[in-house]
């Protein structure tokens, strides 16, 4: 097979060549069934800069996307504790309740705040 190269391509490809000490018939083989393969595959090779530019937007995206994903843990977290604690004091008003006879004008105020602090917790998510 014979192709007319440019003379930079025919440059580049001696480089490849002795970078890896094999011939340029060798290197032409190589790179072309690699070049065949991605071909094939369907596959778009995105250059990616190695001299570190955009490296430092990439890290203050992903610092913001840290805190944000903190922040609302901190608030799950908040929401949580305050519902595990509104069950709680609901498991004991109502082992309160049949435990003892409390007088209704008390335990209907208290189930009604309790009920209501739980909505409140809840519709909060």
């Amino acid at each position: 097979m014979s192709a007319r190269i440019s003379s930079n391509t025919t440059e580049k490809l001696e480089e490849y060549a002795d970078e890896r000490k094999i011939s340029k018939s060798e290197a032409t083989d190589r790179l072309l069934n690699k070049a065949l393969r991605i071909e094939s595959a369907d596959v778009e090779i995105v250059p990616i800069a190695t001299d570190g530019s955009g490296v430092e937007q990439r890290i203050n995206n992903t610092e913001t996307q840290l805190e944000q994903l903190n922040s609302q843990v901190e608030k799950d977290l908040t929401q949580n504790r305050l519902s595990y604690l509104l069950l709680t004091a609901g498991l004991i008003y109502i082992i309160i309740q049949t435990s003892f006879e409390v007088p209704s004008a008390l335990t209907i105020p208290v189930g009604i705040a309790l009920i209501g602090g739980l909505l409140y917790v809840n519709l909060l998510r």
